[in-house]
């Protein structure tokens, strides 16, 4: 009997285990839990260390992608605070420190000894000639009395541009008649005498003429960036005084004008990019063959190892090849014309973005294919200050003033007893830049600095148009 109750208690129990929270539950009631006794150690005023942690805090806006259970939330549209790198936008996308203004570039002054006309100057050329002549008289006594005179007069002419010598002979012949007796005489004279004179332009050998007709337009610093960019460009240059340190008092003061014109489109997703550009010259100052001319194209090759969207930092190399394609330069003082060989120029340049400040740079070594060329070492630094800048589409979006740094090394030829020659340089850029949505405007003054002062001063304006 007593078995059969503990029987009828061990089932029931089991069943309330079973059946109990499923009809709790049903009937939603709540079954409370006992708590733990806290341990002897414990002080009663802390809280008991079985109490779990608080929850972490969730994050401020939802992302149904990494949590399902939090709803997403949009946030709010708050002003954007100030770029570091920039402040106009590619339409609202890149900074505007993606594209830092290009560096101004310099002149570098490669001369040579030419003829060079003197302008305003002449030279006068005489004309020698030689004069005969020759009487004879007949008299008859009594009778009419003719005396016959004939005059030659034989003239040497010398032209200019080296022709050869001709003659130019004149004869006259006068008869006289007289009623008086004379006994026959005959005489013969003949005299050398200036018959004329023609002017020419006056010539002179002067080592230390600007070459700037063939030398221009090729160096890696000409409004040119180490970031690959799609743009459209042109640079005009003036130089003042070009090479006074060489050049006699009779030659007035000469002056370089520069136009070029390139362009330039990227590929590999912006990470390279091939570009071309044309320069033209005006030499004002002498007249010489190579004054004003069409300068050589250059082809631009240009790939960018590092170019972090995010910094505006760049690290890349590249290759600008000068091909022959310009006019002829002209004559040197031995007659030989002016190398005019393919100019290989490597070169590695870098952008760096502080908050406010970037700095840019150039390295490049010409390497000519004819060993009467120069072997040139280029090596340009750049910094500029974001004085100017805003994140909203407005027209005016940076004012960036810079100043450059440039050291010109020749590696060869550096002596005026070479034909052609160059001397060491440094040159010193200043200038601002004024930068709009897509277009960029720069201005700037050039002045040498250490060595030969090449050139008085020099000005630039440039221009860029990104697409």
């Amino acid at each position: 009997m007593i078995l059969m109750k503990q029987s009828y208690l061990a089932l029931w129990l089991s069943f309330a285990m079973i059946a109990g929270p499923a009809f709790a539950e049903e009937q939603q009631l709540i079954i409370p839990v006992s708590k733990p006794r806290l341990p002897r150690y414990a002080v009663p005023d802390c809280p008991p260390s079985w109490q779990p942690s608080p929850p972490a805090e969730l994050p401020k806006f939802g992302d149904p992608k990494t949590d399902p259970k939090l709803p997403a939330v949009e946030p709010k549209n708050e002003p954007a605070g100030p770029n570091q790198l920039a402040g106009a936008t590619e339409t609202g996308t890149q900074p505007g420190a993606m594209f830092n203004p290009t560096m101004f570039g310099d002149l570098i002054g490669i001369s040579g000894c030419r003829i060079v006309t003197i302008p305003n100057s002449f030279t006068t050329i005489p004309i020698f000639g030689t004069s005969t002549t020759n009487s004879n008289s007949v008299v008859t006594t009594n009778t009419t009395n003719t005396t016959n005179t004939t005059t030659t007069v034989t003239t040497t002419v010398v032209p200019p541009d080296e022709q050869p010598p001709f003659d130019v002979i004149v004869t006259t012949s006068t008869d006289t008649v007289t009623n008086t007796n004379i006994v026959t005489n005959t005489a013969n004279s003949s005299t050398t005498q200036q018959v004329g004179s023609y002017q020419v332009p006056t010539t002179q050998k002067i080592c230390g003429v600007p070459i700037v007709a063939r030398y221009n337009g090729f160096k890696v610093t000409d409004n040119e960036t180490p970031r690959p960019v799609d743009r459209v460009y042109v640079t005009y240059n003036n130089f003042q005084d070009v090479n006074r340190a060489y050049l006699p008092a009779t030659i007035p003061s000469v002056t370089v004008q520069r136009q070029m014109v390139g362009f330039e489109k990227t590929y590999m997703g912006g990470d390279a990019s091939i570009g071309m550009r044309l320069p033209y010259i005006q030499v004002n100052g002498f007249s010489d063959p190579g004054s004003n001319i069409v300068g050589d194209l250059n082809i631009l090759f240009k790939y960018a190892w590092i170019n972090n969207p995010q910094t505006g930092n760049v690290f890349s190399t590249g290759m600008i090849l000068t091909l022959p394609t310009g006019n002829s330069a002209g004559l040197l003082a031995d007659g030989s014309e002016v190398p005019h060989s393919t100019l290989f120029q490597p070169w590695a340049g870098f952008i760096y973005n502080f908050p406010r400040i970037y700095v840019q740079g150039f390295t490049s070594l010409v390497a000519p294919t004819d060993s009467r060329d120069l072997t040139i070492l280029f090596n340009s630094i750049s910094a500029g200050y974001w004085l100017y800048r805003t994140n909203q589409n407005q027209l005016l979006s940076a004012i960036v003033p810079v100043v450059e740094v440039h050291v010109n090394t020749p590696l060869n030829h550096r002596t005026q007893d070479d034909i052609i020659f160059f001397k060491d340089q440094v040159n010193l850029t200043a200038g601002v830049y004024t930068m709009f949505r897509r277009l960029t405007v720069g201005a700037a003054i050039g002045v040498p600095v250490v060595g030969p002062r090449m050139y008085d001063y020099e000005a630039i304006v440039n221009a860029n148009l990104r697409f």
